[in-house]
């Protein structure tokens, strides 16, 4: 597979992403606070087909490994359509802060977001399971340090 660099291109999303995203961006309230800075955000970053899709990158559907700064102790959450958000179950939609801060980012970024009147920071510590599309390119989960080839790649 070929690998792309998420800093030199900026964010990524894969074409399944894109598509839902703006199919729910166009059927959302227009007083929805979000929506417009979203749209901009899909106008501008690049689409990939799932061969393309880096095995680091964070998509719709993705279970990720997160580390707030200043904590040792790392928490998973998964990213989600509005519908299927759940916070009991860690499920976190890509229409909130946080999710849509977490969208198009790799392992290794860290993710900043505002909420309840101030910035939370978190590093993207592993891609614990993909997204729509992951099983076509064959990805597997990774870590920060699999990336760098000084340790083994988790299990799903």
């Amino acid at each position: 597979m070929e690998e792309i660099a998420t800093a030199r291109l900026g964010r990524m999303l894969t074409h399944a992403d894109h598509a839902g995203l703006s199919r729910l961006l166009h059927e959302a309230a227009p007083v929805m606070p979000q929506k417009r800075a979203m749209q901009d955000a899909l106008a501008t970053w690049m689409r990939l087909p799932p061969s393309l899709v880096p095995a680091t990158l964070v998509t719709i559907n993705a279970r990720v490994l997160l580390q707030n700064h200043g904590s040792d102790v790392p928490y998973e959450t998964a990213l989600c359509y509005p519908a299927q958000a759940d916070a009991t179950r860690a499920r976190v939609s890509v229409l909130s802060p946080l999710g849509a801060s977490l969208l198009g980012l790799s392992v290794g970024d860290t993710v900043a977001w505002q909420a309840f009147g101030r910035v939370h920071k978190a590093k993207i510590v592993a891609i614990l399971s993909y997204g729509e599309y992951a099983w076509r390119a064959g990805r597997r989960p990774c870590t920060a340090r699999a990336q760098r080839g000084t340790d083994e790649e988790v299990s799903p």
